[in-house]
């Protein structure tokens, strides 16, 4: 995000709601118009695109909150597995 976007501030947050586990990437950067993602994926540019596909494709959902000059919000909305429960040995930890 930092080389695209010129961000000086990303915020990370990991959740879960009800039946999703959600992860939403927001920073302060340069933002853009969120119609290209699908035209740069048609044109066969990969990045953001690619993730956008690869969430769609595994049942969930990626959410693009963005304008020029505005900063961006990605939001990635994943079902959790029926009956998974997470432990803290299932976790990962970060330093």
């Amino acid at each position: 995000m930092v080389k695209h976007a010129e961000a000086t501030e990303v915020w990370v947050g990991l959740t879960t709601e009800e039946d999703e586990t959600v992860l939403t990437v927001r920073d302060n950067g340069t933002g853009f118009d969120p119609r290209i993602v699908l035209r740069r994926l048609r044109e066969g540019h990969i990045g953001l695109a690619s993730h956008y596909m690869r969430v769609e494709s595994a049942g969930g959902r990626f959410l693009i909150d963005s304008s020029p000059g505005a900063g961006t919000t990605v939001e990635v909305r994943l079902p959790t597995a029926a009956g998974e429960e997470e432990s803290p040995e299932q976790a990962p930890v970060v330093p």
